[in-house]
């Protein structure tokens, strides 16, 4: 082999002389070392918004609500709330990812048990939202021992009567219901002719006794033109 041969071979670069080169994303001309550390930079800023406790101090924090139609697409430290209570019955239904309440911060302020999606009465909205569970406007919940349903609440079977109180008598009616004290006068009488005589003061429907008694007043609504 020739001398200029022999020149030209050791001019080529070992292997172990070729040093690696960072990728570079060509549309952007940016290196992906560059958007790995962008990426921890304002991962850092969102910590110390928030200071480090997952509570929101400051903007860029905050994370807008987002739409939901079950708590699969929420995160799970969220559940799926409905404005109308409804637990996503309709295919239109469409709920908001909301944060799951810490249980030892909820009160218990509310008189009556209400009855979540998941079939269950708790203590009170929070409690079953931080149970990741939406509250079921419906009802039908097995009350607990002692209590007997009305709508989404449990009234207690000895103390307490069920009011429901309706816009009208069609199938389409609203619903309002409430656990109001037992008449103190049918304490001795636990019949609806007596309980019927109280509580509604405007029209009774229907007296109903089963576990509990539930009382049925159609509601008068103010006229809007007076």
């Amino acid at each position: 082999m020739s001398k200029g041969g022999d020149d030209a071979v050791r001019r080529l670069p070992s292997f172990r002389s070729v040093k690696r080169r960072t990728p570079v994303d060509l549309d952007s001309g940016v290196s992906s070392t560059s958007m790995r550390f962008a990426a921890l930079l304002l991962f850092g800023q969102l910590l110390a918004a928030c200071g480090g406790e997952g509570k929101c101090a400051a903007p860029p924090c905050q994370v807008p609500d987002r739409q939901c139609n079950s708590n699969d697409d929420c995160f799970r430290s969220e559940f799926c709330n409905f404005q109308q209570n409804t637990c996503g019955a309709m295919v239109t239904d469409v709920g908001e990812c909301k944060t799951r309440p810490n249980a030892i911060d909820c009160t218990d302020s509310e008189a009556a048990s209400v009855c979540a999606c998941d079939g269950k009465f708790y203590d009170n909205g929070c409690k079953a939202a931080s149970e990741g569970t939406d509250l079921n406007a419906a009802g039908g919940c097995s009350p607990p021992a002692g209590k007997f349903g009305c709508g989404p609440f449990a009234c207690d079977i000895m103390n307490e009567v069920c009011f429901d109180f309706v816009t009208d008598i069609s199938e389409d009616a609203m619903h309002r219901f409430q656990c109001q004290p037992f008449p103190e006068l049918c304490k001795s009488d636990r019949t609806c002719m007596c309980v019927g005589n109280f509580g509604c003061g405007i029209s009774i429907e229907e007296c109903k006794k089963e576990s509990g008694f539930t009382l049925t007043c159609v509601e008068a609504f103010p006229d809007p033109q007076e």
